[in-house]
């Protein structure tokens, strides 16, 4: 019986491994061709539509009667409903502006009490609504901040324990006006 070193045996089984290499596939006994390349032309660009939005889909979704067009008091009935605005429009804003949850992701900056910071949310789901957070707030309130919750055009801040902080409504997609639970001014802007 003959011994072969580590070295050798290792040599060997590389001229095996190579070897299998060349052998054809399933019966095959033409070698495999390489694929010819793909013809390029050329590559054309063109706008996106904008996404489709979560705003319509909103309503159903939480089970929340969306507003309807034709009987413009409806939108302030709802608003109405257990002292908590719903659906409709805050004063000054645009009735026909529909904010949807993902057109709050994101950073923010916040201003509120003469303070100026940053407000960041997200979707992770965290007591009150989603999660939030702000960075550089020298206002205790506006640290305090941990979760929002969209409900119609309101957005609504809370703290950690649940509590309101302040309630907002669209101006535009990317500003928000509304007060704090102590009845100052407060502003959330891109």
């Amino acid at each position: 019986m003959y011994m072969y070193s580590p070295r050798s045996l290792g040599l060997i089984v590389t001229a095996l491994l190579l070897g299998a290499c060349q052998i054809p596939f399933a019966g095959n006994s033409e070698r495999v061709r390489p694929l010819s390349a793909v013809p390029s032309g050329q590559v054309q660009q063109s706008t996106l539509p904008p996404p489709s939005d979560f705003d319509q889909g909103q309503f159903a979704s939480v089970g929340v009667e969306q507003p309807d067009a034709q009987n413009p008091g409806e939108a302030e009935q709802l608003a109405s409903i257990g002292g908590q605005a719903v659906a409709g429009p805050a004063p000054g804003s645009s009735s026909n502006l529909l904010i949807g949850r993902t057109d709050l992701l994101g950073g923010w900056t916040v201003t509120a009490d003469g303070d100026r910071c940053q407000l960041f949310m997200s979707l992770t789901t965290w007591s009150g609504g989603y999660r939030a957070t702000t960075k550089d707030c020298g206002s205790t309130s506006l640290q305090a901040i941990s979760a929002w919750n969209l409900t119609g055009q309101q957005v609504s801040l809370y703290d950690n324990g649940g509590a309101q902080v302040a309630n907002l409504y669209a101006s535009t997609k990317t500003r928000f006006e509304g007060q704090t639970e102590k009845g100052t001014g407060i502003s959330v802007f891109r």
